[in-house]
Protein backbone atom coordinates (compact mmCIF):
# COMPACT_ATOMS: atom_id res chain seq x y z
CA UNK A 1 0.00 0.00 0.00
CA UNK A 2 0.96 3.63 -0.76
CA UNK A 3 0.44 6.67 1.16
CA UNK A 4 1.62 10.33 0.82
CA UNK A 5 5.24 10.50 2.87
CA UNK A 6 3.94 13.59 4.57
CA UNK A 7 1.03 11.65 5.84
CA UNK A 8 0.98 11.92 9.84
CA UNK A 9 -0.65 9.60 12.05
CA UNK A 10 -3.38 11.50 14.55
CA UNK A 11 -2.06 11.77 18.60
CA UNK A 12 -2.44 9.95 20.83
CA UNK A 13 -1.02 7.16 18.18
CA UNK A 14 -2.02 2.89 18.07
CA UNK A 15 1.95 2.76 19.63
CA UNK A 16 1.24 5.80 22.48
CA UNK A 17 -1.97 4.27 23.33
CA UNK A 18 -0.81 0.92 23.72
CA UNK A 19 2.34 1.91 25.82
CA UNK A 20 0.04 3.73 27.95
CA UNK A 21 -2.32 0.78 28.23
CA UNK A 22 0.76 -1.24 29.37
CA UNK A 23 2.08 1.46 32.15
CA UNK A 24 -1.47 0.66 33.73
CA UNK A 25 -1.12 -2.65 33.81
CA UNK A 26 -1.01 -4.29 37.23
CA UNK A 27 1.38 -6.91 37.12
CA UNK A 28 4.67 -6.96 35.19
CA UNK A 29 4.12 -8.88 32.15
CA UNK A 30 7.53 -10.84 31.83
CA UNK A 31 7.08 -12.12 35.13
CA UNK A 32 3.49 -13.74 34.15
CA UNK A 33 4.92 -14.96 30.80
CA UNK A 34 7.38 -16.64 33.40
CA UNK A 35 4.79 -17.39 35.54
CA UNK A 36 2.54 -18.92 32.89
CA UNK A 37 4.79 -20.83 31.53
CA UNK A 38 8.14 -21.61 33.30
CA UNK A 39 11.38 -20.40 32.50
CA UNK A 40 12.94 -23.21 30.56
CA UNK A 41 9.69 -22.74 27.75
CA UNK A 42 10.38 -19.08 27.50
CA UNK A 43 14.21 -19.21 26.86
CA UNK A 44 13.51 -21.85 24.24
CA UNK A 45 11.22 -19.02 22.62
CA UNK A 46 13.42 -16.58 22.39
CA UNK A 47 16.23 -19.00 21.34
CA UNK A 48 13.75 -20.04 18.23
CA UNK A 49 12.75 -16.27 17.93
CA UNK A 50 16.10 -15.05 17.01
CA UNK A 51 16.50 -17.87 14.95
CA UNK A 52 13.74 -17.25 13.02
CA UNK A 53 14.63 -13.70 13.20
CA UNK A 54 17.65 -13.66 11.32
CA UNK A 55 16.53 -15.60 8.61
CA UNK A 56 13.50 -13.35 7.12
CA UNK A 57 13.87 -14.82 3.71
CA UNK A 58 12.91 -18.10 4.92
CA UNK A 59 10.68 -17.85 7.78
CA UNK A 60 8.89 -14.38 7.00
CA UNK A 61 5.45 -14.92 6.07
CA UNK A 62 4.40 -11.59 4.66
CA UNK A 63 3.68 -13.16 1.57
CA UNK A 64 1.60 -15.82 2.99
CA UNK A 65 -1.66 -14.52 2.30
CA UNK A 66 -0.98 -14.05 -1.53
CA UNK A 67 0.01 -17.71 -2.15
CA UNK A 68 -1.82 -20.26 -3.64
CA UNK A 69 -2.90 -23.51 -1.54
CA UNK A 70 0.52 -25.58 -3.40
CA UNK A 71 2.74 -22.14 -3.33
CA UNK A 72 2.02 -21.84 1.14
CA UNK A 73 2.59 -26.05 0.82
CA UNK A 74 6.05 -25.29 -0.43
CA UNK A 75 7.14 -22.21 1.76
CA UNK A 76 6.34 -23.86 4.54
CA UNK A 77 8.20 -27.05 3.37
CA UNK A 78 11.45 -24.85 2.79
CA UNK A 79 10.89 -23.45 6.55
CA UNK A 80 10.80 -27.35 8.28
CA UNK A 81 13.50 -28.39 5.86
CA UNK A 82 15.51 -25.42 7.46
CA UNK A 83 14.42 -26.12 10.48
CA UNK A 84 15.89 -30.14 9.79
CA UNK A 85 19.30 -28.52 9.09
CA UNK A 86 19.62 -26.28 12.17
CA UNK A 87 18.62 -29.64 13.93
CA UNK A 88 21.42 -31.60 12.00
CA UNK A 89 24.01 -28.98 12.82
CA UNK A 90 22.73 -29.16 16.51
CA UNK A 91 21.59 -25.40 16.59
CA UNK A 92 18.21 -26.64 17.61
CA UNK A 93 16.95 -29.89 19.58
CA UNK A 94 13.37 -31.32 18.07
CA UNK A 95 11.28 -29.86 20.31
CA UNK A 96 12.91 -26.28 19.70
CA UNK A 97 11.76 -27.58 16.30
CA UNK A 98 8.49 -28.00 17.44
CA UNK A 99 7.95 -24.78 19.13
CA UNK A 100 9.38 -23.10 16.01
CA UNK A 101 6.53 -24.31 13.56
CA UNK A 102 3.73 -24.38 15.75
CA UNK A 103 4.09 -21.58 18.10
CA UNK A 104 6.59 -18.92 16.49
CA UNK A 105 5.73 -19.44 13.62
CA UNK A 106 2.24 -20.26 13.88
CA UNK A 107 1.37 -22.30 11.08
CA UNK A 108 2.01 -26.19 11.04
CA UNK A 109 2.84 -28.24 7.78
CA UNK A 110 3.73 -31.78 6.66
CA UNK A 111 6.43 -32.63 8.89
CA UNK A 112 4.29 -31.87 12.37
CA UNK A 113 2.73 -35.15 12.20
CA UNK A 114 5.96 -37.00 11.96
CA UNK A 115 7.34 -35.22 14.98
CA UNK A 116 4.61 -35.03 17.20
CA UNK A 117 2.99 -38.72 16.43
CA UNK A 118 4.62 -40.66 14.11
CA UNK A 119 8.55 -40.09 16.02
CA UNK A 120 6.87 -40.65 19.11
CA UNK A 121 4.92 -43.87 18.49
CA UNK A 122 8.01 -45.32 16.87
CA UNK A 123 10.01 -44.27 20.47
CA UNK A 124 7.31 -46.36 22.54
CA UNK A 125 6.53 -49.35 20.70
CA UNK A 126 9.53 -50.12 18.31
CA UNK A 127 11.88 -53.13 18.72
CA UNK A 128 15.47 -53.24 18.44
CA UNK A 129 15.23 -54.53 15.34
CA UNK A 130 12.71 -51.80 13.67
CA UNK A 131 14.20 -49.18 15.41
CA UNK A 132 17.12 -49.58 12.97
CA UNK A 133 14.61 -50.13 9.72
CA UNK A 134 12.04 -47.43 10.94
CA UNK A 135 13.27 -44.64 13.95
CA UNK A 136 16.28 -43.74 13.08
CA UNK A 137 15.86 -43.07 9.15
CA UNK A 138 12.85 -41.01 10.85
CA UNK A 139 14.87 -38.74 13.38
CA UNK A 140 17.27 -38.39 10.51
CA UNK A 141 14.11 -37.24 8.52
CA UNK A 142 14.86 -39.64 5.62
CA UNK A 143 11.64 -41.14 6.04
CA UNK A 144 8.70 -39.02 6.72
CA UNK A 145 5.92 -40.98 8.73
CA UNK A 146 2.34 -40.35 9.51
CA UNK A 147 -0.39 -41.50 12.29
CA UNK A 148 -3.09 -43.12 9.88
CA UNK A 149 -5.97 -43.96 12.03
CA UNK A 150 -9.33 -41.80 11.11
CA UNK A 151 -11.33 -43.47 8.38
CA UNK A 152 -14.25 -42.59 6.20
CA UNK A 153 -16.44 -43.61 8.16
CA UNK A 154 -15.18 -43.92 11.83
CA UNK A 155 -12.76 -41.63 13.89
CA UNK A 156 -12.54 -41.40 17.57
CA UNK A 157 -14.60 -45.20 17.52
CA UNK A 158 -11.36 -46.91 16.94
CA UNK A 159 -12.87 -50.29 18.01
CA UNK A 160 -14.86 -50.11 14.56
CA UNK A 161 -12.25 -49.44 12.70
CA UNK A 162 -12.70 -51.32 9.16
CA UNK A 163 -8.84 -51.61 8.14
CA UNK A 164 -7.80 -55.02 8.38
CA UNK A 165 -3.98 -57.03 9.02
CA UNK A 166 -4.43 -60.68 8.68
CA UNK A 167 -1.88 -62.76 9.69
CA UNK A 168 -0.70 -64.92 6.82
CA UNK A 169 0.94 -67.87 8.85
CA UNK A 170 2.94 -69.26 5.98
CA UNK A 171 4.66 -66.38 5.52
CA UNK A 172 4.70 -64.88 9.22
CA UNK A 173 3.60 -61.60 7.60
CA UNK A 174 0.49 -59.50 7.57
CA UNK A 175 -1.26 -58.64 5.21
CA UNK A 176 -3.59 -55.07 5.36
CA UNK A 177 -6.45 -54.17 3.21
CA UNK A 178 -9.04 -51.79 3.25
CA UNK A 179 -12.58 -53.80 2.83
CA UNK A 180 -14.51 -51.15 1.81
CA UNK A 181 -14.88 -47.20 0.91
CA UNK A 182 -15.45 -46.05 4.44
CA UNK A 183 -12.18 -48.03 5.49
CA UNK A 184 -10.18 -45.59 3.52
CA UNK A 185 -8.07 -43.56 5.81
CA UNK A 186 -9.41 -40.02 6.09
CA UNK A 187 -8.66 -36.29 7.02
CA UNK A 188 -4.40 -37.92 8.04
CA UNK A 189 -2.12 -34.82 8.29
CA UNK A 190 0.88 -35.20 6.52
CA UNK A 191 -0.43 -38.45 4.14
CA UNK A 192 -1.42 -36.19 1.37
CA UNK A 193 2.08 -34.81 -0.24
CA UNK A 194 4.94 -35.54 2.22
CA UNK A 195 4.85 -39.11 3.70
CA UNK A 196 6.68 -42.27 3.05
CA UNK A 197 5.62 -43.95 5.93
CA UNK A 198 2.41 -44.64 8.07
CA UNK A 199 1.29 -45.63 11.35
CA UNK A 200 -1.78 -47.76 10.34
CA UNK A 201 -4.17 -48.53 12.90
CA UNK A 202 -5.92 -51.54 11.88
CA UNK A 203 -7.91 -54.36 13.23
CA UNK A 204 -5.84 -57.95 13.54
CA UNK A 205 -7.23 -60.85 11.96
CA UNK A 206 -5.68 -64.25 12.96
CA UNK A 207 -7.16 -67.55 11.52
CA UNK A 208 -10.20 -65.79 11.31
CA UNK A 209 -10.33 -64.57 14.90
CA UNK A 210 -10.53 -60.64 15.77
CA UNK A 211 -8.15 -59.78 17.99
CA UNK A 212 -8.97 -55.48 18.51
CA UNK A 213 -6.36 -52.64 16.84
CA UNK A 214 -2.91 -53.09 16.07
CA UNK A 215 -1.01 -50.46 14.74
CA UNK A 216 1.53 -51.61 11.89
CA UNK A 217 4.37 -49.54 10.21
CA UNK A 218 3.87 -49.48 6.34
CA UNK A 219 5.97 -47.89 4.14
CA UNK A 220 3.86 -46.24 1.39
CA UNK A 221 5.30 -44.04 -1.05
CA UNK A 222 9.38 -45.04 -2.71
CA UNK A 223 11.99 -43.02 -0.85
CA UNK A 224 13.45 -43.27 -4.25
CA UNK A 225 11.25 -41.57 -6.33
CA UNK A 226 7.91 -40.74 -3.83
CA UNK A 227 5.92 -42.58 -6.01
CA UNK A 228 3.07 -44.96 -4.41
CA UNK A 229 4.33 -48.23 -3.58
CA UNK A 230 1.96 -51.36 -5.06
CA UNK A 231 -1.48 -51.83 -4.00
CA UNK A 232 -1.47 -48.26 -2.00
CA UNK A 233 -3.83 -45.83 -3.41
CA UNK A 234 -2.88 -42.89 -1.93
CA UNK A 235 -3.77 -38.44 -2.26
CA UNK A 236 -4.26 -35.18 -0.91
CA UNK A 237 -8.20 -34.67 -0.11
CA UNK A 238 -7.95 -31.03 -1.43
CA UNK A 239 -8.66 -27.60 -0.05
CA UNK A 240 -9.97 -27.14 3.35
CA UNK A 241 -11.68 -24.46 5.81
CA UNK A 242 -8.55 -23.76 7.26
CA UNK A 243 -5.48 -25.09 8.17
CA UNK A 244 -4.65 -25.33 4.41
CA UNK A 245 -0.62 -25.57 4.45
CA UNK A 246 -0.96 -29.15 6.56
CA UNK A 247 -1.84 -31.86 3.26
CA UNK A 248 -4.53 -33.73 4.57
CA UNK A 249 -4.47 -36.88 2.54
CA UNK A 250 -6.36 -40.47 2.23
CA UNK A 251 -5.14 -43.68 1.86
CA UNK A 252 -6.72 -46.81 0.97
CA UNK A 253 -4.61 -50.07 1.10
CA UNK A 254 -5.29 -53.14 -1.37
CA UNK A 255 -4.10 -56.26 -0.12
CA UNK A 256 -0.57 -54.95 1.19
CA UNK A 257 1.66 -57.00 3.49
CA UNK A 258 3.37 -55.56 6.50
CA UNK A 259 5.66 -56.71 9.31
CA UNK A 260 3.67 -57.35 13.31
CA UNK A 261 3.05 -54.33 15.32
CA UNK A 262 2.76 -53.80 18.84
CA UNK A 263 0.67 -53.82 21.88
CA UNK A 264 -2.43 -52.43 21.27
CA UNK A 265 -2.60 -50.82 24.35
CA UNK A 266 0.03 -48.77 22.83
CA UNK A 267 -2.76 -47.42 20.39
CA UNK A 268 -4.45 -45.32 22.95
CA UNK A 269 -1.61 -43.47 24.45
CA UNK A 270 -0.63 -42.40 21.06
CA UNK A 271 -4.09 -40.76 20.85
CA UNK A 272 -3.43 -39.67 24.16
CA UNK A 273 -0.29 -37.78 23.09
CA UNK A 274 -2.03 -36.15 19.79
CA UNK A 275 -5.04 -34.97 22.48
CA UNK A 276 -2.52 -33.08 25.04
CA UNK A 277 -1.10 -31.42 21.49
CA UNK A 278 -4.42 -30.43 20.44
CA UNK A 279 -5.44 -28.98 24.02
CA UNK A 280 -1.96 -27.26 24.23
CA UNK A 281 -2.61 -25.64 20.77
CA UNK A 282 -5.76 -24.14 21.19
CA UNK A 283 -4.52 -22.83 24.40
CA UNK A 284 -1.58 -20.79 22.52
CA UNK A 285 -4.34 -20.15 19.17
CA UNK A 286 -6.94 -18.25 21.98
CA UNK A 287 -3.94 -16.27 23.16
CA UNK A 288 -2.83 -15.29 19.79
CA UNK A 289 -6.32 -14.19 18.94
CA UNK A 290 -7.40 -12.70 22.21
CA UNK A 291 -4.11 -10.57 21.86
CA UNK A 292 -5.11 -9.56 18.39
CA UNK A 293 -8.44 -8.31 18.89
CA UNK A 294 -7.35 -6.42 22.70
CA UNK A 295 -4.61 -4.79 21.00
CA UNK A 296 -6.85 -3.31 18.07
CA UNK A 297 -10.07 -2.69 20.68
CA UNK A 298 -7.29 -0.92 22.47
CA UNK A 299 -6.31 1.72 19.86
CA UNK A 300 -9.37 1.59 18.07
CA UNK A 301 -11.63 4.98 18.98
CA UNK A 302 -15.23 5.07 18.28
CA UNK A 303 -17.76 8.27 19.23
CA UNK A 304 -17.52 10.29 23.05
CA UNK A 305 -18.40 14.09 23.72
CA UNK A 306 -17.76 16.68 21.01
CA UNK A 307 -13.87 18.35 21.03
CA UNK A 308 -12.76 15.16 23.23
CA UNK A 309 -10.71 12.22 22.44
CA UNK A 310 -13.04 9.27 21.34
CA UNK A 311 -13.80 6.43 23.33
CA UNK A 312 -11.35 3.25 22.91
CA UNK A 313 -13.61 0.89 21.58
CA UNK A 314 -12.80 -1.93 24.60
CA UNK A 315 -13.83 0.54 27.14
CA UNK A 316 -17.82 -0.30 25.75
CA UNK A 317 -18.99 -2.65 28.50
CA UNK A 318 -20.44 -5.13 25.29
CA UNK A 319 -16.77 -5.51 24.47
CA UNK A 320 -15.21 -5.74 27.43
CA UNK A 321 -17.25 -7.84 28.93
CA UNK A 322 -16.60 -10.56 25.93
CA UNK A 323 -13.29 -10.14 26.05
CA UNK A 324 -12.03 -10.61 29.55
CA UNK A 325 -13.75 -13.68 30.49
CA UNK A 326 -11.75 -15.22 26.93
CA UNK A 327 -8.25 -13.86 28.30
CA UNK A 328 -8.73 -15.51 31.80
CA UNK A 329 -9.23 -18.67 30.23
CA UNK A 330 -6.54 -18.79 27.72
CA UNK A 331 -4.29 -18.22 30.47
CA UNK A 332 -6.41 -21.17 32.05
CA UNK A 333 -5.89 -23.36 29.43
CA UNK A 334 -2.16 -22.64 28.95
CA UNK A 335 -1.61 -23.33 32.71
CA UNK A 336 -3.74 -26.42 32.28
CA UNK A 337 -1.71 -27.65 29.59
CA UNK A 338 1.49 -28.12 31.35
CA UNK A 339 -0.16 -30.62 33.91
CA UNK A 340 -1.95 -32.34 30.97
CA UNK A 341 1.47 -32.87 29.72
CA UNK A 342 3.17 -33.79 33.22
CA UNK A 343 0.55 -36.34 33.21
CA UNK A 344 0.91 -37.85 29.91
CA UNK A 345 4.78 -38.05 30.95
CA UNK A 346 4.18 -39.79 34.23
CA UNK A 347 1.64 -42.09 32.16
CA UNK A 348 4.15 -43.48 29.57
CA UNK A 349 7.01 -43.49 32.34
CA UNK A 350 4.66 -45.97 34.14
CA UNK A 351 4.30 -47.96 30.84
CA UNK A 352 8.25 -48.31 30.05
CA UNK A 353 8.03 -50.31 33.06
CA UNK A 354 5.10 -52.06 31.96
CA UNK A 355 2.67 -50.49 33.83
CA UNK A 356 -0.82 -49.67 32.36
CA UNK A 357 -2.28 -48.44 35.43
CA UNK A 358 -2.58 -44.67 34.57
CA UNK A 359 -3.65 -45.20 30.99
CA UNK A 360 -7.55 -45.01 31.08
CA UNK A 361 -7.14 -41.91 33.73
CA UNK A 362 -4.55 -40.74 30.77
CA UNK A 363 -7.25 -41.39 27.85
CA UNK A 364 -10.34 -40.31 29.33
CA UNK A 365 -8.97 -36.79 30.64
CA UNK A 366 -6.73 -35.86 27.43
CA UNK A 367 -10.15 -36.51 25.75
CA UNK A 368 -12.31 -34.20 27.77
CA UNK A 369 -9.87 -31.19 27.72
CA UNK A 370 -9.24 -32.00 24.01
CA UNK A 371 -12.88 -31.05 24.05
CA UNK A 372 -13.01 -28.60 26.19
CA UNK A 373 -10.18 -26.41 24.87
CA UNK A 374 -11.68 -26.53 21.14
CA UNK A 375 -15.03 -25.51 22.24
CA UNK A 376 -13.58 -22.61 24.06
CA UNK A 377 -10.87 -21.88 21.50
CA UNK A 378 -13.60 -22.11 18.58
CA UNK A 379 -16.02 -19.82 20.57
CA UNK A 380 -13.21 -17.21 21.41
CA UNK A 381 -12.50 -16.84 17.67
CA UNK A 382 -16.05 -16.41 16.79
CA UNK A 383 -16.37 -13.98 19.44
CA UNK A 384 -14.01 -11.81 18.60
CA UNK A 385 -15.20 -12.20 14.75
CA UNK A 386 -17.99 -10.41 16.35
CA UNK A 387 -16.76 -7.95 17.96
CA UNK A 388 -14.36 -6.54 14.93
CA UNK A 389 -17.23 -7.36 12.36
CA UNK A 390 -20.28 -5.62 13.65
CA UNK A 391 -18.55 -2.95 16.25
CA UNK A 392 -15.82 -2.24 13.86
CA UNK A 393 -16.88 -2.27 10.27
CA UNK A 394 -16.01 -6.10 8.94
CA UNK A 395 -11.90 -5.30 9.88
CA UNK A 396 -12.30 -9.18 10.75
CA UNK A 397 -12.11 -10.12 7.73
CA UNK A 398 -8.85 -8.58 6.84
CA UNK A 399 -6.41 -11.66 6.48
CA UNK A 400 -3.62 -10.02 7.74
CA UNK A 401 -5.18 -9.98 11.13
CA UNK A 402 -4.58 -13.93 11.33
CA UNK A 403 -8.06 -14.43 13.12
CA UNK A 404 -9.09 -15.44 9.42
CA UNK A 405 -10.71 -18.63 7.85
CA UNK A 406 -14.15 -18.06 10.13
CA UNK A 407 -17.57 -17.01 8.50
CA UNK A 408 -19.95 -15.10 10.42
CA UNK A 409 -23.25 -13.81 10.41
CA UNK A 410 -24.80 -10.64 11.96
CA UNK A 411 -25.99 -11.72 15.69
CA UNK A 412 -27.69 -9.67 18.34
CA UNK A 413 -26.13 -7.49 20.84
CA UNK A 414 -22.85 -6.64 19.18
CA UNK A 415 -23.93 -3.73 17.69
CA UNK A 416 -23.04 -0.13 18.86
Amino acid sequence: MLFPKELKVPEPSPQTTLNNERKNGFFPVEDMGLFINGEEAVAKREKVLKIVRAEPEIFGMKEIYHMSRTEKIEHILKQELRMVELLREDKLTSDDMLLGMSTVIGLSGPYRLTRSMFIPTLEKQCTEEQREVFLKPALDYRIIGCYAQTEMGHGSNIRSLETTATFIEETGEFELNSPTLTSTKWWIGSLGVACTHACVIAQLIVKGKNYGIFPFVVPIRSTVDHKPLPGVYIGDIGPKFGVNVMDNGYLHLNYVVRIKGADPRMTYISMAQSRTGVASGMGVLLARAVTVVTRYTAVRRQFGKVGKLETPVIDYGIVWHRIIPLIAQAYVMIGMTHELKNQFVRTTDAIAKNDFSLLKEMHATSAGLKKWSTTISIYGIDTFHHVLKLILNNHNIFKYNKNDNKHDQDGPNYQI
